[in-house]
């Protein structure tokens, strides 16, 4: 295993080095990833979780969803959704009172879990959607309970925490920037977003914004965080002169006698 990923660190190297030799001194390289992957020791089924608790209940030929039984199902890496009446097209969850229960229902459930071949609980967090905030997890379709187990369990990414490590890997994601007015050998120590990295690529390149973009600037990864706004200075003041220039022509060619 470790040496595959020597070769593919290799690999992407190389490639890299490609990207490099193409680009001049003032070219804005930006070198991201949307995650990292770590060695997991078990697999968690959330799907068997819930069927022994009763939430899910599935034909036991086919493995279907029994959805007019069903009170909850898992979708995508870390989400739980409540088969809610009205909300969803085949929902039986009223609403309110009943709704919360069963939100509880999961929550205590994923808690009691023990993973039966290390004996250990591998939630690391189990919260209610509205609670989920925090993460920046937020919409209309984000899962109705989030959750995210401990590094060791699950696969090689998308089911633990961002900030998850173990064994050689971490979960977190890479951005690399090099280009004019990047610091050299800068390493960030806080939390930088994915979504941080649309506005600081818009930001140094002059390009507008996306609507509803996200995120904020790296302004710490930068040289000179207010270089934007002296050069819209010098552009002020320079266009200034330009105008002071022009009226005072206009006033030498354009006088009355």
């Amino acid at each position: 295993c470790e040496s595959f990923m020597d070769r593919a660190y290799d690999s992407a190297d190389r490639m890299l080095g490609t990207v490099l030799r193409c680009a001049d001194d003032e070219t804005l390289i930006a070198v991201v990833s949307d995650h990292g992957a770590t060695t997991w020791l078990a697999d968690v089924n959330i799907r068997q979780i819930l069927i022994d608790r009763g939430l899910m209940v599935v034909d036991p030929d086919t493995g279907k969803v029994i959805w007019e039984k069903t009170k909850a199902v898992p979708q995508r890496a870390c989400y739980v959704y409540v088969n809610v009446k009205g909300r969803d097209p085949q929902g039986i969850v009223e609403p309110g009172a009943e709704y919360e229960a069963v939100c509880d229902q999961i929550i205590e459930a994923f808690y009691d879990y023990v993973e039966p071949e290390t004996k250990r609980r591998p939630f690391s967090l189990v919260l209610k959607r509205e609670d989920a905030r925090i993460l920046g997890l937020y919409g209309p379709r984000i899962g109705d309970i989030v959750y995210a187990l401990h590094a060791r369990y699950g696969h090689e990414h998308g089911q633990g925490l961002p900030s998850a490590r173990f064994g050689r890997g971490s979960l977190e994601a890479t951005i690399l920037l090099s280009g004019p007015g990047i610091k050299r050998g800068f390493r960030h120590e806080g939390i930088t977003g994915i979504q941080d990295v649309v506005p600081t690529l818009c930001y140094m390149a002059d390009i507008p914004f996306p609507s509803g973009c996200e995120g904020a600037i790296i302004y710490d990864a930068l040289e000179d965080p207010s270089f934007k706004m002296k050069q819209r200075a010098k552009l002020e003041k320079e266009l200034q002169r330009w105008k002071d220039a022009y009226e005072k022509q206009v006033s030498i060619t354009h006088s009355r006698f």
